[in-house]
């Protein structure tokens, strides 16, 4: 799935751009930062940078880009309390918040609410919510190109679930990527998605070649709804096979929607729709408080092939 290419990152055709009962809590409302910025530590006296919580909360050195969209503010995070502004209220770009952490509970819930992080390891660690979003609406909206179905006739290859989580992870942080110089998978990415498919919420698709890793896929679930995080391919469709195998089981399992995140040709091949931000909330908000799947994952032995 694709997310917005940063700075010339995950530019490549084949990257992505817990069932509780009770949803995530209410927005809560900022507080705006002092004139002078003595709560964020910035002299930039254009600075939108606002308050967000009650904690004080000092911002990361750089964090000039928070002036992209000029009068829109930015929201820093505290970090002993995981809570998030109103994802619309991201600004044109669709970044929202910078700071915070990287706990489970936080990553969780921002998804819940269609927010997620973004950074690379060098940059403060920032929250985006990018509007339109390009999701595969389930049951109906799966399609299988053509030359797909035609490779996966000529070269069939096996599609697992959970069977190597911290493989297809590296895997995917370590993916070549056209015009890229660096990497979103940050070392801190890396410790919260294994950390969640400990506690049975993120999960990978293993693409196999006998016994070789040709391509794969992870992201996280809740409730009804699958957030796509990166793919990575060695061989040419293998992370499509994967993707196809994986949205077919989520079908079985009554899944809802699957978050593509940000537009791109390659998804919507397969089925991805742009979805204006005001009905994606809608359908992620009934998605998410759906009985969810926790716990390692496993295909249906009977799953149709391609």
């Amino acid at each position: 799935m694709s997310r917005r290419p940063l700075a010339g990152e995950r530019g490549a055709s084949e990257t992505w751009a817990e069932g509780a009962a009770a949803g995530p809590p209410p927005p809560r409302s900022p507080r705006p930062a002092e004139d002078t910025h003595e709560r964020c530590g910035c002299s930039n006296t254009a600075c939108t940078i606002q308050k967000f919580g009650t904690t004080p909360v000092r911002a990361p050195a750089r964090h000039a880009f928070v002036t992209l969209a000029p009068r829109m503010p930015v929201f820093l995070l505290p970090e002993d309390l995981p809570v998030f502004p109103d994802p619309r209220r991201a600004e044109a770009e669709g970044l929202l918040a910078l700071g915070g952490g990287l706990e489970p509970a936080r990553v969780l819930l921002a998804y819940s609410r269609g927010i997620f992080p973004w950074n690379s390891a060098d940059e403060p660690l920032t929250w985006w919510c990018p509007a339109p979003r390009m999701v595969v609406q389930l049951p109906d909206d799966l399609h299988v190109p053509r030359t797909l179905r035609k490779q996966a006739r000529r070269r069939p290859l096996r599609v697992t679930l959970d069977r190597d989580f911290a493989a297809v992870l590296g895997a995917c942080a370590t993916q070549h990527r056209p015009g890229q110089d660096r990497g979103w998978i940050t070392p801190g990415i890396i410790t919260v998605f294994t950390a969640l498919h400990a506690l049975g919420a993120a999960h990978s698709v293993e693409v196999w070649d006998g016994e070789a890793l040709v391509g794969g896929l992870y992201g996280l679930a809740i409730g009804a709804v699958f957030f796509g995080e990166s793919m990575f391919s060695r061989e040419s469709g293998a992370s499509r096979q994967g993707f196809v195998a994986l949205v077919q089981q989520l079908i079985r399992w009554q899944f809802q929607l699957v978050d593509c995140q940000v537009a791109s040709a390659h998804l919507a091949g397969m089925g991805g729709k742009a979805l204006a931000l005001e009905p994606f909330l809608a359908v992620l908000g009934r998605g998410v408080r759906a009985p969810g799947r926790l716990g390692s994952w496993e295909l249906d032995p009977d799953l149709p092939t391609i």
